[in-house]
């Protein structure tokens, strides 16, 4: 429906302005419509998300990845891997930390069977952040020379130097300085 498209077109352009309450406004109306018709759009519930995670409505957030999650084609596990991971993401802002691993742990074993290998280095290195959280800085550790070693075989060496960052941090708060 053209009165529906133009709703979604007007929430990307407020989402650009950063006027994310008028974006949940409009997605809100276009997922409602969707729902009522049996038609629902992952991306809609993802850009969704997006406005609640910028709001810092962690719990919406979560809400509309889940919807976003039921909508994903079975076929498509680079798109279960991406909401997998952006869940996790949220989980890890709310402090949930067990819930966020899991999360992050269930992107990366879809990463490594759908050899996805820059998420799958992103996933490693989101995990590792959460394990640093908890103090665990041998699990951190870990899991970011997991990231550097992906980083390296796909030449990014933007990957390699934020993960090389992190680990920077970890040995900080080990106090390990060499």
């Amino acid at each position: 429906d053209s009165y529906f498209e133009a709703k979604e077109i007007m929430a990307g352009y407020y989402f650009y302005k950063s006027d994310y309450h008028k974006v949940i406004n409009l997605l809100r109306e276009v997922t409602n419509y969707q729902q009522s018709i049996n038609n629902p759009n992952i991306a809609d519930y993802t850009m969704l998300a997006f406005a609640f995670y910028k709001q810092k409505e962690y719990e919406k957030v979560l809400e509309n990845y889940t919807k976003a999650t039921k909508t994903v084609k079975e076929k498509d596990k680079i798109g279960q891997g991406l909401l997998e991971n952006l869940m996790g993401v949220t989980y890890c802002k709310l402090e949930f930390n067990k819930e966020a691993k899991e999360r992050f742990l269930n992107a990366i074993e879809i990463y490594k069977q759908e050899n996805a290998i820059g998420s799958l280095s992103v996933s490693y290195n989101n995990l590792a952040l959460v394990f640093a959280k908890e103090n665990n800085f041998q699990k951190a550790i870990e899991y970011t020379e997991k990231s550097i070693a992906l980083n390296e075989k796909n030449n990014n060496r933007y990957g390699i130097a934020i993960s090389k960052l992190n680990i920077g941090s970890y040995y900080l708060s080990k106090k390990k300085y060499q």
